[in-house]
C-alpha cells in the first residue's frame, strides 16, 4: 500500500494569525519582532513586507526604513497555541497520526483510511475548505508519499492551493526546483551549492555519493536521497507525558 502524507502550511503563521483577531491588517506589510529593540530581529513577515523589502532576521530599524508603513506586532506567543490547538484539532478528525513540524506546519498520515475519507487528495481539500470556514485560515496543502516530498509540494504552491504528487513521480516533481526547498539546505550548505554551481535539484541529483561526501561528508547520503524525494521517515505524533494521580 503506497504511503499517503499531507503537509499542511499555512504561511507567515504569526502573521495570519494576527489577521483574524484584527482583520484590518489584511492587505497591509505586517512584521512580528520584539518591540524592546530597534536590533531585535524581525520573526516574520507577511508577503505585503517581502514584497517591499523586508524579510525575516532583518533588523527591526531597517525594516523600518525600507517601508515607511510597516506595521509592527509584538509576539503572542498565546495566541498562536491556541490557533495550533485549533489545527490540531481539526486534523484530529482525520487521522490520529499527526506531527506538528512548527508553526503553522503539521504532518497528516492519511495512509488506510480511504475506506473512511476517500482519496488523501479529497481529504486534503476538505481538510483545507474546513480550516478556511471554521478557522479563517487559508492553508497550502502538499498531498505525497512521504513527508520531504509533501512538505516541499506545500511550498512551491502560493497561495492557497493544493498539489498532490502521485506515488513514483517524487523525483521528477523535485527535479526542476531551486535546490533552497530541500530541507537539508541550509544556509551554509546553499553557499557550498553555489560555488559549485549548483542551483536545482536535478544538478544535485547528478551527483553520485562519493562527491556528495566531498562536499558534505557525513551529511551525504541525506542530500542524495532528497535530491530523489526519498523519505522513509515516520510521521510521528508528540510524545505525551502520563499523568501520575495521587
Amino acid at each position: 500500500m503506497d504511503r499517503a502524507i499531507l503537509h499542511l502550511d499555512i504561511p507567515a503563521f504569526p502573521v495570519a494569525v494576527e489577521r483574524v483577531v484584527s482583520p484590518r491588517l489584511v492587505g497591509r506589510p505586517v512584521v512580528v519582532a520584539p518591540s524592546s529593540s530597534t536590533r531585535a530581529p524581525i520573526i516574520v513577515s507577511s508577503l505585503e513586507a517581502r514584497r517591499a523589502g523586508v524579510f525575516r532576521g532583518m533588523p527591526l530599524a531597517r525594516a523600518a526604513r525600507i517601508c515607511r508603513d510597516l506595521i509592527v506586532l509584538p509576539p503572542n506567543e498565546p495566541l498562536y497555541r491556541r490557533a495550533s490547538d485549533a489545527i490540531l484539532k481539526v486534523l484530529g478528525c482525520y487521522s490520529p497520526l499527526l506531527e506538528p513540524a512548527g508553526r503553522g506546519h503539521v504532518f497528516l498520515d492519511m495512509t488506510g483510511t480511504h475506506r473512511l475519507f476517500g482519496r488523501a487528495v479529497d481529504s486534503a481539500d476538505r481538510i483545507q475548505r474546513e480550516v478556511r470556514g471554521r478557522l479563517r485560515l487559508a492553508a497550502t496543502l502538499g498531498v505525497a508519499s512521504n513527508k520531504l516530498v509533501s512538505r516541499v509540494a506545500a511550498r512551491v504552491i502560493r497561495p492557497e492551493r493544493l498539489y498532490d504528487v502521485f506515488p513514483g513521480s517524487e523525483a521528477p516533481f523535485l527535479s526542476p526546483l531551486e535546490v533552497d526547498l530541500l530541507p537539508g539546505v541550509d544556509p551554509p550548505s546553499r553557499e557550498i551549492l553555489w560555488e559549485v554551481n549548483i542551483g536545482r535539484v536535478q544538478e544535485l541529483a547528478a551527483l553520485d555519493v562519493a562527491h556528495l561526501r566531498l562536499l558534505f561528508g557525513k551529511r551525504a547520503w541525506r542530500f542524495y536521497r532528497e535530491a530523489r524525494g526519498i523519505d522513509p521517515s515516520p510521521v510521528r505524533p508528540p510524545e505525551t507525558t502520563p499523568a501520575v494521580r495521587e
